[in-house]
């Protein structure tokens, strides 16, 4: 639908009526709006919308209060919500009537882009409402907000609670402050990550009156941090400029429990068996070298020299047993020289032996060809 209009309204005492929708799809395109609004006593009316895929794109669902009338709730129940290009979700309040409660619940996401809001504010003397949003991820990018703030009372509350990922980029918003004499809102976010990045905030500040609370519960937090006032950071802000500061409380349940070894110690590696059922038996350790923690292992020393940390060092000086004595230059025998032999000859037991050209015993001429008698 372009430029369309959906409107329940009220002038006068009366209560304006409801506006109810179930839908496979809803799209609304280029200034189409469903509202309900009082301008009287009366209240402004609620809207139901029931849809799998909800879509705003430079449209609004608005419920609206500009006198002493309360404005009507809003909710959404859907798979996937997106609100695109200044795309509106709210309920205001500009005088004395309250601003109405918006509850969304959406099984998949919640986007948020191009400076889109969803919103319960209260420009008046009458308290903001709350925004209470359940979803799978819910993303907020390039100056997208969710706000329930105020002027001159208390400001509304943020309830969000996201399954998986809550992640604000570039100038996105999560505020429940207040200006004037007002006191800030209450921010609870119930997230395992929570990411800001491009200075987004989440504030519940206030100027005269008192700053908000803002309770975390995430598992972790990236790019954001608690501060005591606005940077260009990413910051976490509960505080007033004159009034009470509010608190921050960031609860990360998970970093607190330690998981147990599942390789559980075995025992009986750590007792000698040898001591065991023996009614006399007894186990002493003594001097100063201790036991060590298991019978296979050596001792450790940690250098705090406490008993049974400590190993045994010999640090006596041992100069006086050393000794010094000439040495001793040995010349080592000449070998024997060997003397050829020239000859041979039969001993008296029948051996043969060589002999050398100075033995006195007869030698005998080599054995030739010549001396083998011919037949």
């Amino acid at each position: 639908m372009n430029q369309s209009q959906i409107i329940s309204s009220t002038s006068s005492a009366g209560n304006a009526g409801n506006i109810t929708i179930n839908a496979d799809g809803l799209t609304l395109l280029n200034g189409t709006s469903i509202n309900s609004s009082t301008t009287a006593s009366g209240n402004a009316g609620e809207i139901n919308v029931t849809a799998n895929e909800i879509t705003l794109n430079q449209s609004s669902i608005t419920s609206q209060s500009s006198s002493q009338g309360d404005n009507g709730s809003i909710k959404i129940n859907t798979n996937t919500l997106d609100l695109i290009d200044n795309a509106l979700l709210s309920t205001a309040a500009s005088q004395s009537g309250n601003a109405g409660n918006l509850i969304v619940t959406a099984n998949n996401m919640v986007n948020l882009q191009d400076g889109s809001q969803i919103s319960s504010n209260s420009t008046g003397s009458g308290d903001g409402g709350t925004v209470e949003i359940a979803s799978g991820s819910l993303f907020l990018n390039q100056n997208s907000q969710i706000n329930a703030s105020t002027t001159s009372s208390t400001g509304g509350n943020l309830v969000l609670n996201v399954s998986q990922l809550l992640q604000m980029s570039d100038r996105s918003i999560l505020n429940a402050g207040a200006v004037g004499t007002g006191n800030g809102g209450n921010i609870t976010l119930n997230t395992p990550f929570l990411l800001g990045s491009g200075n987004s905030d989440i504030i519940a500040t206030a100027v005269l009156g008192h700053g908000g609370n803002i309770n975390i519960t995430t598992d972790g937090i990236y790019g954001l941090a608690f501060r005591n006032q606005l940077t260009p950071e990413n910051d976490i802000v509960a505080s007033s400029q004159f009034g009470v500061n509010g608190t921050v409380e960031i609860v990360a349940p998970n970093s607190a429990l330690v998981k147990l070894p599942e390789n559980v110690v075995d025992h009986s590696q750590q007792i000698i068996a040898g001591c065991a059922n023996q009614n006399s038996s007894s186990f002493v350790a003594s001097g100063r070298g201790g036991i060590p923690p298991n019978p296979t292992y050596e001792l450790i020393s940690d250098g705090s020299g406490g008993i049974g940390q400590r190993t045994w060092s010999d640090v006596r000086d041992i100069s006086a047993y050393r000794k010094s004595s000439n040495i001793a230059h040995i010349i080592p025998e000449s070998p024997e020289v060997l003397v050829q032999a020239i000859g041979w000859y039969r001993n008296a037991q029948g051996k043969v032996e060589l002999i050398a050209a100075e033995h006195s015993v007869q030698v005998r001429n080599n054995l030739t060809c010549a001396a083998v008698p011919k037949n």
